[in-house]
């Protein structure tokens, strides 16, 4: 289990605000048995399953905050700055690792300038550990810190660290990804409905030639044209749907898509520093 490296104890990781990143996130990290793990929520019979696994549920952050090594923020973002004042004072010198789309580093830094603070964006698939998180951090924050925070981002799935002007767009990619490629995914479904399959059987089929396909461009490292080429053939079949594809104009329609969630996360990301900023010189 993930220790202290001069005490040896186990560490503990505290989650405020156990929604359904959050909740998911606590899951994850309890199932891993490497961690001691706190989830906090308002109401916490919602929560309740994750007793079982051993995860304490509280109402009280400050308390959490107090008991935890590690604190993961993942409350929305309209509530990150008030419940990270709440809790500055238990998290001096800890690792906080901010789950709040467009809540910037410097805003969270004025509210506990003595906590070291990660700024992360994982995705809805942590609940399976496949998400793909990216991650920024201050340039002084500590080698000790940064490592730590990698080894509990990285229990989610993979793990990248991006400077923070990129925060918005893998917001705009992979965190809202997970959406497009649902939609994608059911397309294929009722394609199959169409042509005559069974319900389980178009979903099911779908979903793995979604899978399969990205597990050919990872783990074989080949680009998505090599794969589309491989499949491709002449006259035939592939061809054909690919023609009717590509005349939806699709790329640009996904294409318009995250920019157009990079552009909102953006608008959100000025529209809350300008308010914290307000109220901060108030």
């Amino acid at each position: 289990m993930p220790a202290d490296p001069v005490t040896g104890d186990v560490l503990t990781v505290a989650i405020i605000g156990a929604g359904q990143v959050g909740g998911a996130a606590a899951k994850v990290l309890a199932e891993s048995g490497r961690w001691r793990v706190i989830a906090t929520r308002r109401h916490i019979e919602a929560i309740k399953d994750l007793e079982r696994l051993g995860v304490k549920l509280s109402t009280d952050n400050v308390g959490a905050a107090r008991e935890a090594d590690v604190v993961i923020l993942a409350v929305k973002p309209n509530k990150a700055v008030t419940v990270m004042k709440e809790i500055a004072d238990e998290v001096s010198g800890k690792l906080v690792i901010s789950f709040a789309a467009a809540i910037t580093l410097d805003v969270l830094k004025l509210v506990a300038p003595k906590a070291e603070i990660v700024r992360a964006m994982p995705n809805i698939a942590l609940m399976v550990k496949e998400s793909f998180t990216a991650y920024s951090a201050p340039n002084d924050i500590s080698h000790e810190a940064r490592e730590l925070a990698e080894r509990v981002l990285s229990e989610f799935g993979e793990v990248v660290r991006v400077d923070e002007s990129l925060m918005d767009a893998v917001t705009g990619l992979s965190g809202s990804g997970p959406a497009y490629a649902a939609i994608f995914i059911e397309a294929l479904a009722y394609a199959g409905l169409k042509v005559g399959l069974s319900r389980e059987v178009a979903l099911r089929s779908a979903a793995r030639t979604l899978l399969g396909t990205a597990k050919l461009v990872l783990d074989l490292n080949l680009h998505p044209a090599k794969v589309k080429e491989m499949v491709i053939t002449p006259g035939g079949t592939t061809i054909e749907g690919i023609y009717h594809i590509e005349e939806s104009g699709i790329r640009s329609s996904v294409m318009r898509a995250v920019d157009a969630a990079t552009r909102r996360c953006k608008e959100i990301t000025n529209s809350l520093e300008e308010a914290f900023n307000r109220s901060f010189k108030g």
